[in-house]
């Protein structure tokens, strides 16, 4: 037998543990009638799981290029889009309709364009690229914490938080990411993701400015879009399926 070195041992352990846990959740079942799940606390067993199970695929995704992990996230954004966008029968009627006329489709979209920003730029258009390329991935996490108050519209609508405007509900379709980000900051998660979101803010919003700020460089933003990776599969671990087979997966 062929020895593997210590990466590939290493390599070959995180696999293991991965498919350890895909096993553990392949036999776990989301539903007990057919029901949509109404709350996120029906599912914290199943997205504690998948959590983990994400967290050693974050492990892996240190050791593959830039160009997969893009094309991951145009996957697994593609299958997002297909499920959601034909809820009907799944979700709630109200979740449903704002489902099907949301422009996933456009999350898909986006996600190809982060194509564009892979080529290597010249010295006279680096910045421009920059501050669009920004803006490009704050679209992304913007449409994506909106899927997420779309899938939830029930839970969200009856939140004594929900973002209101003279006391009518905002639906997520019509949400700025301000607003929204600080209703997730106090209902959803930590200031860890809280943290992350205002760093694409701030960095997005280079797009307004005339004057001058930070738009740090490419290679922060590569990391960024790494991190965008973990926070789609976060987001799609919180979200409730039928059954295993309808998760959408990034390969």
């Amino acid at each position: 037998m062929k020895k593997c070195g210590r990466y590939q041992i290493c390599l070959h352990k995180n696999l293991k543990e991965i498919f350890d846990k895909l096993l553990i959740f392949f036999k776990i079942k989301i539903m007990v009638k057919k029901e949509y799940i109404r709350t996120s606390s029906d599912i914290n067993g199943l997205g504690k799981i998948l959590e983990e199970t994400s967290d050693l695929m974050v492990e892996l995704d240190e050791k593959i290029s830039i160009d997969e992990v893009v094309d991951r996230i145009v996957t697994l954004n593609n299958g997002l889009r297909q499920f959601w966008t034909k809820a009907n029968g799944w979700a709630p009627i109200e979740a449903a309709q704002l489902l099907s006329k949301s422009r996933i489709d456009w999350q898909v979209s986006l996600s190809a364009c982060l194509k564009i920003w892979l080529v290597e730029p010249l010295p006279d258009n680096e910045s421009g690229r920059l501050i669009l390329a920004w803006a490009n991935l704050g679209s992304l996490v913007e449409g994506t914490m909106k899927l997420f108050l779309s899938v939830w519209y029930k839970d969200y609508n009856n939140d004594v938080e929900a973002i209101k405007k003279k006391e009518k509900l905002i639906d997520p379709d019509g949400l700025q990411l301000e607003p929204m980000r600080q209703f997730f900051r106090k209902r959803i998660w930590g200031e860890d993701w809280d943290m992350w979101i205002q760093h694409i803010q701030q960095r997005r919003n280079a797009i307004h400015a005339y004057k001058s700020r930070d738009i740090g460089t490419f290679d922060e933003f590569f990391a960024d879009v790494r991190r965008y990776l973990k926070f789609l599969r976060y987001i799609n671990s919180k979200l409730p399926y039928p059954d295993g087979m309808y998760i959408p997966r990034e390969v």
